[in-house]
C-alpha cells in the first residue's frame, strides 16, 4: 500500500512540538537569552483557614483504594515529584508548600516567583537523591500528594512514609486516558472542582480528537520512531512503558518493543538493536 507522506509528515511534527513540550516540563533547562515572557496567572483556590475549620477532618480515597484522613481545608500540599508538582501548579500554585527541585530563574519568569521561595524535597521515584522526608515535615505539609504511574508498591511505599513522619500522603493516578478523573479528583482534594472540571473536560476533547486521529491513519501508514534518550542515545521508553504512552496518542509506531525499565532513564538497548528495527525517524532527547 502507498503511504500517504503528507500525513505521517504531520504526525512527525506534531509528535516532536508534544514531546518537547512534555521532556522540557519535566526536567531542568539551560538559562536561554532573556526574552519576553508573560507570567501565568492561575486563580487561588479559597480564603484563608480558620482556626475551627483546622481542627475538622474527612476521609478522602485516592487512586489506591486507601482511605486518607485529611484536613477539611488544605493550605499546604507537597508534591512526590516533578510530574506531581508540574499538575499540582495546573490546580492550585498557591497550595504548594514545597516544590520537587529547585525552580530555574526562566521558570520563575513563567510561573511567578513566589515558587522560587519554596523549599525543595526531591522526588519519591526516578533519579535523584530521594525524597527528604525532613524538608517535608519543615514545610508545614499537610499532605504529600503522588500523582503519575500507579507502581506496584504504592501502597506499601506511601503507607510508610505516613508512619515514619505521621503525615498523610495521596496517590492520584495520572495516565493519558485518566487524566479527566485525576483532575476531577484533585478537585476533590483541593475543595474547589470549578477549574479542575474545566481542566478535565479539556483533556476529554484532546483524547477524543486523537482517537479521532488513530481512526483516521491506518497502522500501515503510521510512520515508526526511536526515542534516544541518555548521553549514547542507547537508552528509549520502550513500548508499554508509562512515559511511552505519548507516541501512542500521537499516533506513530515505537520501534523499541523491548522491557519496560520500572525505574528513571529507560530502557537499554544497543545500536545493533536500533538498526535491526529500521525506524523511519529517530526522536533525540
Amino acid at each position: 500500500m502507498k503511504r500517504n507522506r503528507f500525513r505521517p509528515l504531520f504526525t512527525l511534527v506534531l509528535l516532536i512540538v508534544v514531546a518537547a513540550i512534555a521532556l522540557t516540563a519535566c526536567k531542568p533547562v539551560k538559562e536561554p537569552e532573556p526574552t519576553k515572557t508573560e507570567t501565568v496567572t492561575v486563580p487561588t483556590t479559597e480564603p484563608a483557614v480558620t482556626e475551627s475549620e483546622a481542627a475538622q477532618e474527612r476521609i478522602f480515597q485516592d487512586s489506591a483504594g486507601r482511605d486518607v484522613i485529611l484536613p477539611a481545608r488544605l493550605t499546604h500540599m507537597v508534591p512526590s515529584g516533578p510530574l506531581a508538582q508540574i499538575v499540582l501548579f495546573t490546580v492550585a500554585p498557591d497550595l504548594i508548600g514545597a516544590v520537587a527541585h529547585p525552580v530555574t530563574g526562566t521558570q520563575l519568569k513563567l510561573l511567578g516567583e513566589g515558587l522560587g521561595d519554596l523549599p525543595s524535597v526531591g522526588q519519591l521515584y526516578g533519579k535523584g537523591d530521594g525524597f527528604n522526608l525532613e524538608a517535608a515535615l519543615t514545610a508545614n505539609t499537610q499532605v504529600i500528594v503522588d500523582i503519575g504511574e500507579a507502581k506496584a508498591s504504592i501502597k506499601e511505599d506511601l503507607d510508610e512514609i505516613t508512619e515514619q513522619i505521621n503525615l498523610p500522603t495521596v496517590f492520584i493516578e495520572a495516565t493519558f486516558t485518566s487524566m479527566p478523573r485525576a483532575f476531577r479528583d484533585l478537585g476533590q482534594l483541593v475543595g474547589n472542582s470549578e477549574r479542575t472540571d474545566l481542566l478535565a473536560s479539556y483533556c476529554e476533547q484532546w483524547l477524543a480528537l486523537s482517537e479521532k486521529a488513530k481512526e483516521s491513519i491506518p497502522e500501515a501508514e503510521r510512520i515508526s520512531v526511536y526515542w534516544a534518550m541518555g548521553e549514547a542515545g542507547l537508552n528509549t521508553n520502550a513500548v508499554g512503558s508509562f512515559h511511552s504512552e505519548l507516541l501512542d496518542y500521537v499516533p506513530v509506531i515505537n520501534v523499541a518493543d523491548v522491557e519496560a525499565a520500572n525505574r528513571g532513564g529507560g530502557s537499554e538497548v544497543s545500536m545493533e538493536q536500533i538498526i535491526g528495527w529500521q525506524p523511519d525517524y529517530i526522536l533525540v532527547d
